[in-house]
């Protein structure tokens, strides 16, 4: 193993190759391939268990707020964009939701199939971004795969994915995703530390004398 200051920290503790991606725990990180596999079969898991929502309708509690809505059916518009960011929608704010349903309609009119879609599309891309997040967290490939699956079909996610409504449910999750990536990535860059960082000076071992003498008045006591 390589000690000297000009040694790379990725590879200091671990005896693999140096363009070998390492966690801060010294775990390797699998193949890229590997994955990439992962991230399809949970999006695949969850085409599997919501897909089937692409056959639904609106329903009448809420989604009608969508389906009945003039701001929603005309799509991408400045007064709709402007509306989003200064008025709530569905008795909530939330712009970024306002403008996703507003862009579902600009591409595919009031078909309630894309609007379904979307909700699942979104949802298939934060269970991948969960399980990247776990895996550069703790370099456990296979239990952040299955932490993530539970998260992709649990019966819980099944309101907010299947219910277009719930779009601001997916959405946040999404970004939450994305959120722990980020730390995650923050997280092993600020582990590697240049090596400066990892000598204590001579100060900071060795005590002065004063630190283990005692003074004779320490010992003595003087009965003048």
């Amino acid at each position: 193993m390589d000690e000297s200051p000009n040694a790379d920290p990725l590879t200091q503790k671990n005896p693999l190759a140096a363009d070998t991606l390492v966690t801060a725990n010294g775990n390797a990180f699998p193949p890229r391939w590997e994955t990439m596999a992962i991230c399809i079969g949970l999006v695949l898991a969850v085409w599997l268990v919501f897909g089937q929502t692409r056959h639904h309708e609106f329903v009448n509690y809420d989604d009608e707020g969508i389906y009945a809505s003039p701001l929603i059916a005309q799509g991408l518009t400045w007064n709709g964009i402007t509306r989003a960011f200064t008025h709530p929608f569905l008795f909530n704010w939330h712009p970024l939701t306002t403008l996703s349903f507003m862009l579902d309609a600009q591409l595919w009119g009031m078909n309630p199939a894309p609007f379904h879609l979307t909700n699942v599309l979104i949802h298939g891309a934060t269970a991948s971004l969960l399980f990247l997040a776990l895996q550069a967290l703790t370099g456990a490939r296979w239990r952040s795969a299955l932490v993530a699956a539970l998260f992709a079909i649990h019966p819980l996610r099944v309101e907010s994915v299947a219910w277009v409504a719930e779009r601001k449910d997916v959405l946040s999750g999404l970004f939450f995703g994305l959120t722990l990536l980020a730390y995650a990535r923050y997280a092993n860059e600020s582990k590697v530390q240049s090596p400066k960082s990892k000598v204590q000076s001579p100060k900071s071992k060795v005590q002065g004398p004063k630190s283990k003498v005692q003074s004779p008045t320490g010992r003595f006591t003087n009965h003048e």
